[in-house]
């Protein structure tokens, strides 16, 4: 099978209000190591890694969609106190496949591009085109709920559930931002962190069952 017989999976993110920031040199530095932490940690899941594609946009090709949705999560947490948006698609690549997800052209990429333009239409922060409508719907609906909730925390309230998320353990977050215990479980209550956490966790699986939808 050619490449040019198969759906791969696009992944573009864009920073959210990077027009109006005074540092956009210290803000490129971030994406730069957020990218390459993420194109490390998940290289095995790439076909042509994280990469700087127009400004503050980036741009990865995927070796199917299971993992999209992970990746993002993880971009969003390396890259705070940042914001980004992402676009997702599936579809087709006309080019040959490259490393450098710059040189790859075709489909896949216009409709990762359409979404994420949708996104920011819709202020949201994730949109999935698979070209699947049924499948499309009920995942962009979830991720829309997904993103109401957390877009309501404050910046303390984020750095703190994705601490939590990252060491399990609310004594090491209490310490490492020198709050009390308590504080870090009144704020993972009034966060809902567990119910978030569940529901990308359903995210997630709905995307590494892709295939029972368009089957």
């Amino acid at each position: 099978m050619g490449n040019r017989d198969r759906d791969y999976c696009v992944l573009i993110g864009d920073l959210i209000g990077s027009k109006g920031m005074s540092e956009r040199g210290q803000a490129q530095e971030r994406i730069k190591k957020t990218i390459n932490k993420v194109n490390h940690n998940y290289h095995s899941y790439l076909i042509s890694p994280f990469t700087i594609t127009q400004g503050d946009e980036i741009a990865a090709l995927l070796k199917n969609i299971a993992f999209a949705y992970e990746i993002v999560v993880n971009l969003e947490k390396e890259i705070f106190p940042l914001r980004m948006r992402f676009g997702i698609s599936l579809g087709k690549i006309t080019t040959s496949l490259y490393k450098d997800a710059a040189a790859v052209d075709g489909p896949a990429f216009y409709k990762a591009a359409e979404a994420l333009e949708k996104a920011k239409k819709e202020d949201s922060l994730v949109i999935f085109n698979t070209g699947n409508p049924t499948f499309d719907i009920l995942i962009n609906t979830l991720e829309s709920l997904l993103y109401l909730l957390k877009n309501s925390w404050t910046d303390q309230q984020r750095r703190i559930a994705i601490l939590y998320s990252q060491f399990k353990n609310q004594k090491e977050v209490a310490e490492r931002i020198k709050i009390s215990q308590p504080a870090v479980t009144k704020v993972l209550k009034a966060t809902s962190f567990k119910k978030i956490q569940r529901a990308e966790e359903s995210v997630i699986y709905l995307l590494k069952n892709f295939h029972k939808f368009s089957s």
